[in-house]
């Protein structure tokens, strides 16, 4: 098995990110968040480690699109969820993980070991330090970052 991961869960609805946060917990893995806006991805970006990182698109009136381009700027490894098809995604994106909503637990529990295992491969996931517990980084709501200027 993989080392423990920390994955970014950034999604704006309570219910889904709470089926997610247990889900990433079952399979031994370490929640970041959830999120649930984009000033708040960014600050957990700017001051958390994580390894991985699981996307809603559509975040009330933002997307995450913004997010995903900085994670694939640094090589970490995410997976989009969202009600929208690939084909609907930015060209830049079609090549990414993606889980569309409606989702049952097993498809989300593969995309989960996909990432841990695309982080392992990557060596983002540190074998070697010290192993957090299964539990919940609780990241406030109302986190105050603005996302980078372009």
């Amino acid at each position: 098995m993989a080392a423990q991961a920390r994955i970014l869960v950034i999604e704006d609805e309570w219910l889904i990110a709470a089926d997610i946060e247990h889900r990433i917990q079952a399979l031994g893995h370490r929640v970041i968040g959830p999120t649930r806006s984009l000033s708040a991805a960014f600050a957990v970006l700017r001051d958390q480690p994580f390894d991985a990182a699981l996307l809603d698109v559509s975040l009330g009136d933002e997307s995450s699109y913004p997010i995903a381009d900085a994670l694939a700027k640094r090589g970490m490894p995410f997976c989009f969820i969202t009600s929208l098809a690939l084909s609907q995604l930015p060209e830049r994106f079609r090549h990414c993980m993606h889980l569309q909503k409606p989702f049952g637990g097993p498809a989300l529990d593969e995309r989960i070991k996909a990432l841990v295992s695309e982080a392992d491969q990557t060596g983002a996931i540190s074998a070697g330090s010290a192993e957090p517990s299964a539990e919940t980084t609780i990241i406030p709501a109302d986190v105050a970052a603005e996302p980078p200027k372009e």
